[in-house]
């Protein structure tokens, strides 16, 4: 029975969407538990690393999946980070557009998207 617990965990984990309305905590937490649960005997780094491709993949709407890729988030807990900071700024200013460096918040280093949003620049952490 254990093994079918297993499988049906990992199945979770790898088919998990975000659903219309769910908080963004609420979704991590769930891939986390999948993760635990399916992969019990995986070194915690590992689970992690599946965990943050899972709510990579699953995450929408598409626009704000799109983003937290592009970012190339190091962590779950940093993409869930970005996900949230850019889904409150997206309302606002919803477009991620080609920029110059001056148009980047303050970090150094060439930059070719900035994030209207947010201000992150693309391919790194925020």
């Amino acid at each position: 029975m254990k093994c079918a617990a297993v499988n049906h965990s990992r199945e979770l984990l790898t088919s998990c969407r975000r659903r219309e309305g769910e908080r963004l905590g609420a979704y991590a937490a769930d891939i986390q538990l999948y993760g635990r649960h399916g992969y019990p005997d995986f070194p915690a780094a590992a689970r992690d690393e599946l965990a943050l491709h899972a709510f990579l993949q699953g995450l929408s709407p598409p626009r704000l999946g799109q983003h937290v890729r592009l970012i190339m988030t190091p962590t779950l807990n940093v993409a869930l980070d970005v996900a949230e900071r850019a889904e409150r700024e997206f309302s606002d200013q919803p477009s991620l557009q080609p920029s110059t460096e001056d148009d980047c918040q303050d970090q150094s280093g060439p930059a070719k998207h900035c994030c209207r949003g947010c201000g992150a620049r693309v391919g790194q952490a925020p």
